[in-house]
């Protein structure tokens, strides 16, 4: 009997391609195959701008010593949060996949920026199934280009 590999096998390679508005899930259920595409989970805050995250209100002002002064709470950009806790939400998705079984190699193709982010929250267990790593924004590529910038055998 041929067994027929999908998505949820064990041994099918993930590949993660990101940045702070989209993060495009595949799996590769052969070393050789080509990409299928899983889902795309999106960040909503993405796409606006940074005017219509804030409240009309100003920020508490806080003098510093020499006569400077900030905004308190003004330290990150609204925009920088939302794609911190996307890096998050992304990481705990692989977990989860990790978790039930279906997470063998993982390849992270991401913005130089998002992809720190994905470092930084990705839990150790998933982060040791990290098979290769490229530093570039390709969100909008197609599964057959993306797959060209990956080893031939995931």
């Amino acid at each position: 009997m041929t067994r027929t590999p999908h998505a949820t096998d064990a041994r099918a390679a993930w590949v993660v391609v990101a940045d702070h508005g989209r993060a495009r899930l595949f799996v590769a259920p052969q070393p050789a195959a080509p990409l299928q595409e899983l889902e795309t989970l999106l960040n909503p805050v993405a796409g606006q701008r940074e005017s219509e995250l804030v409240s009309d209100r100003p920020g508490r002002i806080v003098k510093g010593r020499g006569g400077s002064s900030r905004g308190v709470g003004q330290e990150q950009t609204h925009k920088a949060r939302a794609a911190d806790q996307f890096a998050n939400a992304v990481c705990a998705r692989l977990a989860k996949a990790r978790q039930a079984g279906e997470l063998g190699r993982l390849y992270l193709i991401a913005e130089p920026h998002f992809l720190g982010l994905l470092r930084q929250h990705m839990e150790p267990a998933t982060t040791a199934l990290i098979a290769g790593e490229i530093d570039k924004d390709v969100t909008q590529r197609s599964a057959e280009d993306l797959r060209e910038l990956l080893p031939r055998q995931l």
